[in-house]
């Protein structure tokens, strides 16, 4: 009796992990991912509008603020966006490297890509290595990701 319901508990396991697994292929795969590697660059040849996704807690984006600084401090005229949980908001509100924050909610993640793309972003940057934030920059038709 606890072998079958052993082997069934697994499989439920599996299963749950596969779907999730192909949920988020085909999410990527629809984002246009081909387009990750070509970057649209200004006249001036360098990126202007950055969008850094940083979706961890609030320790975590503490410690991706001097990323912030160092684009600001390179081109004083670069539009730095950021992407994070509503937890973080407050700590960025007043952020003088930090021209606009958009609350991240995956419920909302094609409202919120279509927003980033109406920003015409240059450059976006992942903090992390969470799947949700690459698929928000493809679908924001965002050319340069790292």
């Amino acid at each position: 009796m606890e072998l079958a319901s052993s082997g069934w508990t697994d499989f439920g396991i599996y299963y749950r992990m596969f779907m999730s697994f192909f949920s988020r292929l085909v999410l990527l795969v629809r984002a246009g991912v081909a387009r990750i590697n070509v970057i649209r660059r200004t006249s001036s040849g360098t990126p202007r509008v950055f969008v850094i996704v940083q979706l961890a807690k609030l320790g975590d984006m503490v410690c991706t603020t001097p990323m912030f600084r160092a684009i600001k401090r390179h081109d004083p005229r670069a539009r730095v966006i950021v992407v994070g949980n509503s937890t973080n908001e407050k700590l960025l509100e007043h952020h003088p490297d930090v021209d606009e924050y958009i609350v991240f909610d995956k419920r909302h993640i094609y409202e919120i890509a279509n927003r980033i793309k109406l920003l015409h972003p240059d450059a976006g940057c992942l903090t992390g290595p969470g799947f949700d934030g690459l698929a928000l920059l493809c679908m924001a038709g965002v050319q340069c990701i790292t």
